[in-house]
């Protein structure tokens, strides 16, 4: 997971001599707790003279993070920037940063904000966001430029520490969006879909849509030039998967041929024979379920995305029926990238992301949710009206051939002779 901005998370550390100079002298080990959100540079911060000081000493003398000799930690000194809040804290020899980490609950209920705590060589940071995402027009589609297009990568929408973006060569390489009905969960594949299809040549990238709603959504993305494949029913769509799974085979094969571990090695070492990357849109699987066979169309899906990133063949699955019977164990444990949008309900929330979060968003605060990866992310999606998805998508049409012809082949081409035969308009042949 990537999240593009002047400095963010661990990343920030480097970007921040202060905090990288920071050296742990016994008996005290430093840490830092970020109190906040985005875009903030060391050099720009303030030093922070509300309550917050207090509130985190009372916190931490609540929660006893201490020693054994009673000694407890504490803030040193306090800095606010845009989005958040950063306290320096000293912790005494003894006390266990993992006490922190379990009662990261009770700072998010104090500071009424989301709390992440972050830990670079041994500095540890408790990042309490002070700010908030807007509501979804604030955020306008936008092409998030990738630069490398030698690993695949997919743009999700914006987050308070920036854009977020995933690296699906290197990382975990399937994803799962679920959601209730209009909350925004096919926004966010079309989003993600549009971002691939701007930053990825059609010789570096194919889709497959499988749409089992009937076709409506994937109907714009017809004659695009870097989909290879749209079903419009469950039917066919258990069809594209066997060929999906036939074509994973191939590409095994291939790599196992020519002694390459991955797809990036066998592109590296095959320049001018390159495999394009394969991104496999699944919206809607719950019609399995009325399936004879739905045990095999699961294992089989499960077989896929078990071994699919080795060949670059990657699948986004969307649901708005996150239920137990459609989320099952063969889905959760080969998806590593879990997006959540407002669920019905906690349990469909926890069947999502792991946790009942999204059962608690507002019903009108559409394209809000959750990313689940390596750690939690709230977003919101980008604004992406469906007059601007047919405008993206007519600009990747494929351009029809037209066949040019000579003077000479035009003229060999018309009769020597009048048709005597010609067709009655209401059926027949007539003189």
């Amino acid at each position: 997971m990537q999240i593009k901005m002047v400095a963010t998370g661990i990343g920030m550390i480097a970007a921040i001599p202060h905090v990288a100079a920071l050296t742990i002298a016994p008996p005290i080990t430093t840490i830092v707790l970020l109190v906040g959100g985005a875009a903030a540079i060391w050099a720009g911060c303030t030093t922070d003279t509300d309550d917050t000081i207090e509130i985190t000493n009372n916190l931490l003398k609540e929660l006893k993070i201490k020693n054994s000799e009673d000694q407890y930690a504490y803030v040193k000194y306090s800095n606010t920037y845009e989005n958040y809040r950063i306290h320096k804290l000293e912790l005494p020899r003894g006390c266990n940063i993992e006490d922190i980490k379990k009662k990261l609950l009770v700072f998010e209920n104090a500071f009424k904000n989301d709390v992440e705590l972050l830990n670079y060589e041994q500095n540890y940071m408790l990042k309490i966001y002070t700010g908030r995402l807007k509501s979804l027009k604030h955020y306008p589609f936008e092409i998030n430029p990738i630069e490398d297009i030698e690993k695949l990568q997919i743009t999700i929408g914006h987050s308070l520490d920036g854009i977020v973006t995933y690296n699906l060569t290197d990382g975990l390489p399937n994803v799962l969006i679920g959601a209730t009905a209009n909350a925004g969960k096919g926004v966010v594949w079309n989003s993600i879909v549009i971002q691939a299809m701007e930053n990825y040549p059609p010789d570096r990238l194919q889709i497959i849509i499988m749409d089992n709603k009937g076709g409506v959504d994937a109907d714009v993305f017809q004659g695009c030039e870097h989909v290879i494949g749209i079903t419009n029913n469950v039917y066919e769509c258990v069809n594209k998967i066997n060929e999906i799974r036939n074509m994973l085979e191939e590409r095994l094969t291939l790599l196992k041929d020519n002694h390459c571990r991955n797809i990036k090695e066998y592109n590296k070492n095959f320049k001018d024979q390159k495999l394009p990357f394969i991104i496999a849109v699944l919206d809607e699987f719950y019609p399995f379920l009325a399936l004879s066979n739905k045990k095999a169309v699961f294992e089989t899906l499960a077989d896929i995305l078990s071994r699919c990133r080795a060949v670059g063949i990657h699948f986004i699955m969307a649901t708005q029926r996150p239920t137990d019977d459609i989320i099952s164990t063969q889905i959760t444990a080969n998806v590593g990238i879990r997006i959540g949008l407002r669920t019905a309900s906690e349990r469909e929330s926890i069947n999502v992301i792991g946790i009942p979060d999204l059962a608690h968003i507002p019903a009108e605060s559409k394209g809000k949710g959750i990313c689940m990866c390596d750690k939690k992310i709230k977003f919101q999606c980008y604004y992406l009206p469906e007059h601007l998805i047919a405008k993206y998508c007519q600009k990747h049409k494929k351009t029809p051939v037209i066949e040019v012809k000579t003077d000479e082949e035009q003229k060999e081409e018309q009769p020597t002779e009048p048709m005597r035969e010609v067709y009655d308009l209401r059926g027949g042949l007539r003189e």
